[in-house]
């Protein structure tokens, strides 16, 4: 590979606390991911730090104290990608991470910069770019990965050799693991050991292949002049010739080795079920006990001096030993998992709320910072797949789909009270009239007389369920008979009812589907090839400011821009229009923000368009931001503070807008930066906050001469001005007025601005 120019990023530490969280400034994205599935741990240099890397990206514990605060890094932090592999230390203070896409990244212990040194291997044509394992010898850094092994030179700068073809094996096989024990360098390769003198080239050198013929390899290690093999059928030696594997008296349970690990004096083995064995001898093994304290099947080891065996879980992050008391369950805030399958920004309570299927689910405190998170089987729930969540304010409940529909009070406080609403207690429509209790519900809402709506797939065709007081539900018709997938549910300005037909098969999905409120009546427009709607699934649905429907359909979105048809006859004629910029793209969600601008979740990242959906306002996917993932689940909007939740099938993405709802006075009016650093020949972003929604903006200089006008008419409390003035021109050093009216106010809000101008 040639050698790349790399690019550096300050890493932001991320120490978990419940102080005040410094709010994010409008452009800032940040990520948040689960932490807990670890794939690889390294000690660090110092000897009193571990390294581990995982699922959602990477973190530092310090092994002196589990008190001590952890520093996470993800992709906005500077990492390549969050889904890492492994993860190595060398002498120097420096760390290695490799990902699932090819992800090579450097820390540098001395500076806090990450550099990512990855780019020729992700733009490669290798099939799989996975990095399996990477491993520090001298002034060298093996990668073994899904297509062979590359060598890092960090002294240089650059990678040294890189080889996808050896020993005769088939192009571009995935190695596991490399050793370099001074006088040979064996590779782990599901058909055997291969092996070269160190000395020799990669890509030219005599590569022999010991072939495996009991089991599929998984790792190796030199132990005591000794290369150790772990496969599937146990563990052996290589021969003194390297030529055959030699079976040991390893106690093997039938469970595969799938690390092996040679620290000091200790071998250890990690079988697949979790089980860690160690020997100082190769002859005695010991069973560790840590696996049963870990509440977790075990996935990686390592060990460190003064501190003993570190285990890392598919589940609970580290578990660890201190002054020989095992801690546990040490991973960083947030959510429980990174798929999402629900977000909802309750401004009531100013938290966001996550459900996380089987998993759990979480809630997130923006203003701390603070994650809590809820595991499967809280209450009086089972094990249940929790795929809608949504904060009730008229009467203080958390309400979650989830097969059944679910209700709690209190959560979070040390006494909830959970509530099950099925058919049999509730009446909740039952999906199977054979089975009183096998309920499927779908989306909910709080409609215009506060009541709590949700949608089921109702065998009598009774697919929406309200109530006053959270307990007592009336059921009212979508169709005659017969179940469908309703999920999504939204209200018109008259109070009729509008449900989606969500993804799915059985029963079959068929469009968008109204309830009138004057007289019960209900009907169908139908979606697919020739119908009204362009397609049947119809995944997000939402009233606009101008009662217009919005359909998310797995063909775009569609508008039925008159609803009030229905209130005419039982066979209304309803007018649709497309909104253009989202034709053919599978709409999983959509959600409004604080100024009327729509945002749009897609398989293929975010469309972000006006109120009336006449104009593109933004497109954010994972390669034009730091939006974590392209496949978008669900949107949240927390409209105060302008920010948008993303959710992911690999995390959730925050990002900062100045799309803030409008102030209801001018009282909060502020500047910043204040004073503006305006250097020759750039435009800076200063920001006008505070504002009541539609202001227009004017600036004056001290004198009272107006420099610009800004028209944020069709903007909530937060406008931008870039130090120019009407006719682009730099303004000069000084002070200017901020004059700000609103024609739905009728007031007028004033602030300073210091603009200093550098050469």
């Amino acid at each position: 590979m040639r050698s790349i120019r790399p690019f550096i990023f300050l890493l932001a530490l991320l120490i978990a606390s419940e102080a005040t969280a410094q709010p994010l400034l409008p452009g800032q994205w940040q990520t948040y991911t689960s932490m807990r599935s670890v794939n690889d741990i390294a000690i660090s240099s110092d000897l009193n730090h571990a390294w581990v890397a995982t699922g959602g990206g990477a973190y530092r514990v310090d092994l002196r104290g589990i008190a001590q605060p952890m520093l996470a890094i993800r992709t906005t932090d500077g990492l390549t990608e969050n889904n890492l592999r492994s993860v190595a230390a060398d002498s120097v203070g420096n760390v290695y991470f490799g990902g699932s896409t090819g992800g090579f990244d450097e820390y540098n212990g001395s500076t806090g910069t990450i550099t990512r040194l990855g780019t020729d291997i992700r733009h490669s044509n290798y099939p799989v770019k996975s990095i399996n394992s990477i491993t520090v010898v001298g002034n060298k850094v093996y990668i073994a990965t899904g297509y062979g092994i590359t060598v890092w030179l960090p002294e240089s700068g650059y990678f040294g050799e890189s080889i996808n073809s050896i020993a005769g094996l088939p192009n571009n096989d995935s190695v596991l693991q490399v050793i370099d024990n001074g006088k040979f360098i064996y590779a782990a390769m599901h058909e055997g050991v291969v092996f070269l003198p160190s000395s020799s080239d990669l890509q030219f050198g005599p590569w022999k292949l010991i072939r495996d013929t009991v089991g599929s390899v998984s790792a190796i290690a030199s132990f005591k002049n000794s290369i150790y093999v772990g496969t599937s059928k146990g563990l052996f030696t290589l021969s003194a010739d390297d030529s055959q594997f030699i079976p040991t008296d390893y106690p093997f349970s039938g469970s595969g080795i799938v690390r092996l690990l040679a620290m000091a004096d200790t071998l250890y083995i990690l079988d697949s079920m979790g089980t860690v064995y160690s020997t100082e001898d190769g002859q005695k093994f010991i069973v560790q006990s840590i696996s049963s304290n870990s509440g977790s099947t075990i996935t990686a080891i390592s060990a460190a001096p003064n501190v003993g065996l570190i285990a890392g879980t598919a589940f609970q992050g580290l578990t660890y030993v201190i002054a020989g008391q095992i801690q546990t369950q040490v991973f960083p805030p947030g959510p429980i998992t990174s798929p999402v399958n629900t977000l909802h920004f309750a401004t009531a309570t100013d938290q966001l709320y996550d459900a996380n299927d089987i998993l759990g689910f979480s809630v997130f405190q923006p203003a701390t910072d603070y994650w809590q998170d809820f595991e499967g089987g809280v209450g009086p729930t089972p094990r249940v797949s929790y795929q809608f969540i949504t904060y009730d304010s008229i009467r203080n409940y958390t309400w979650f789909s989830a097969g059944l529909l679910y209700r709690v009070a209190g959560l979070g406080t040390a006494n909830p009270v959970w509530d099950t609403f099925n058919h049999t207690r509730n009446g909740i429509p039952n999906f199977d009239p054979a089975s009183d209790d096998f309920c499927v519900t779908g989306g909910g809402t709080i409609d215009m007389d506060s009541n709590f709506v949700v949608t089921s797939w109702a065998s009598s065709g009774q697919g929406v369920s309200i109530t006053h007081d959270g307990s007592t539900f009336t059921n009212l018709s979508l169709w005659n008979s017969g179940p469908h997938d309703w999920g999504c549910v939204t209200q018109d300005f008259d109070g009729n009812y509008w449900v989606g037909t969500i993804e799915h098969n059985d029963p079959p999905s068929t469009g968008v589907y109204w309830h009138r409120k004057s007289d019960g009546a209900f009907g169908m427009i139908a979606g697919g090839t020739g119908d009204l709607l362009a397609n049947a699934f119809v995944n997000a649905i939402l009233t606009d400011q101008d009662d217009g429907i919005w359909c998310g359909t797995e063909d775009g979105v569609q508008i039925i821009s008159n609803p009030g048809a229905i209130e005419q006859s039982d066979n209304p004629s309803f007018s649709i229009r497309n909104v253009q910029f989202t034709t053919g793209q599978v709409v999983r969600t959509m959600a409004v923000d604080g100024v009327g601008n729509k945002w749009i979740g897609t398989d293929n990242g975010v469309f972000v368009v006006s109120p009336d959906g006449s104009d593109s306002v933004a497109r954010y996917t994972a390669e034009n931001s730091p939006l974590v993932d392209d496949a978008v689940k669900s949107i949240a909007i927390d409209p105060t503070r302008g920010e948008a939740y993303i959710g992911t099938a690999s995390g959730i993405s925050r990002f900062s807008t100045i799309f803030k709802r409008g102030n209801p006075d001018y009282s909060n009016i502020r500047v910043y930066p204040n004073p503006v650093v305006q250097t020759a020949g750039e435009s800076p972003i200063v920001y006008i906050d505070g504002l009541v929604a539609g202001s227009t903006v004017q600036i004056f200089s001290i004198a009272g001469k107006r420099i610009t006008t800004i028209n944020g008419t069709a903007l909530g409390s937060t406008v931008t001005w870039n130090g120019r003035d009407a006719l682009g021109r730099e303004v000069a050093s000084g002070l200017y007025l901020v004059s700000a009216t609103s024609a739905q106010s009728g007031a007028n809000g004033e602030a300073k601005v210091v603009i200093v101008r550098k050469p």
